[in-house]
């Protein structure tokens, strides 16, 4: 199985050494999604400054050659605590000033005023440089904020879904998952980014003009701030960040102010209910071409509901549903028929 495990990992030189360091098992005893993030995302920020030797009491039969790690850690890939320790304690680590050093005074002044913007003080600058570097900007691509819009789109993603879960307990899976595509969209997030005016304090290329920045650039961007956050303080900082910054975004669509999509609820509640599938018929279209109305009406099995009229046939088809939704509570139809 080791020998296996090492053949698959060919690619990665600290992933290889983790059967040896832990005695042959193929799972090591701390998070290891944030042992090889911590190393992969940071080895190209301080590539100058390399880590002392570590000394091991292995025998000669287990010792084998081990990787440097670029992100400082004491004794990586040895199967001893201090690794991980240092890892998930990193909110209580000091400060490093020694990457603030080879920045220049105009990139220092320039992270400075973004944490300011942010509410996030790094002990790592170096991290939030590389979520401010646009791909344009960057000497090379590994050098660009891509890695860590990767990483923090997952992270955005996890503390959503945790206080969705734990907060709409009345809510089936399909609904808070309406809930968290709204929330995390790239809509919201280049939103979010606008609020914080981040596009002010990116890195761009001087084909670049900052005052028509696309809404998907912003949206990584911040992606990527959230990456360097949970990578500079750990999960509860990230959580701390996000739920402040998209707080409005949370509130506004919880409170449904971003339009309900009642097709998406009454298909829901039908699987759950009736085990079925909604059908949407058009039964008449007036009005001329750039100015025409539809007329839908919903049938489940061989029920009919309520028909509406709408302005384009997707609206038609959202009134039908409401309207079936309605006639389920035994309520009086919210669209007249005609």
């Amino acid at each position: 199985k080791t020998g296996d495990f090492q053949a698959k990992s060919s690619s990665c030189p600290a992933l290889c050494q983790f059967p040896v360091a832990f005695g042959g098992s193929c799972r090591p005893p701390f998070p290891f999604t944030d042992f090889l993030l911590e190393c992969g995302v940071m080895q190209h920020l301080d590539e100058t400054k390399k880590p002392d030797s570590h000394s091991t009491n292995e025998s000669p039969e287990t010792s084998v050659a081990r990787p440097e790690c670029s992100a400082g850690m004491q004794n990586c890939g040895t199967g001893t605590p201090e690794c991980s320790a240092g890892m998930q304690n990193r909110s209580a680590e000091t400060p490093d000033r020694s990457a603030e050093s080879a920045l220049s005074p105009e990139i220092l002044d320039q992270l400075t005023q973004c944490q300011q913007a942010i509410g996030y003080s790094f002990r790592n600058v170096s991290l939030l440089l590389t979520a401010l570097m646009h791909t344009s900007g960057a000497s090379q691509r590994l050098r660009s904020n891509e890695r860590l819009e990767f990483l923090g789109d997952s992270v955005l993603g996890m503390v959503i879904v945790d206080l969705l879960y734990h907060t709409c307990e009345s809510m089936m899976e399909g609904e808070m998952t309406q809930l968290k595509s709204v929330i995390v969209s790239r809509a919201a997030c280049a939103e979010v980014s606008r609020s914080l005016n981040l596009d002010q304090y990116l890195f761009l290329g001087k084909g670049m003009n900052r005052q028509k920045l696309p809404a998907s650039l912003l949206a990584n961007a911040q992606e990527a701030v959230i990456g360097a956050i949970y990578l500079d303080g750990g999960m509860d900082a990230a959580r701390e960040y996000i739920l402040r910054v998209f707080d409005t975004e949370i509130h506004r669509t919880a409170s449904g102010s971003v339009g309900q999509n009642y097709k998406m609820e009454l298909q829901q509640r039908v699987q759950r209910q009736f085990h079925q599938i909604p059908v949407y018929k058009t039964l008449d279209q007036k009005g001329p071409d750039h100015r025409r109305c539809f007329k839908v009406q919903v049938q489940i099995g061989n029920q009919s509901f309520h028909p509406a009229w709408g302005h384009s046939k997707k609206d038609a088809e959202q009134h039908a549903a409401l309207n079936a939704l309605c006639e389920l509570d035994h309520q009086k139809p919210k669209y007249p028929a005609d």
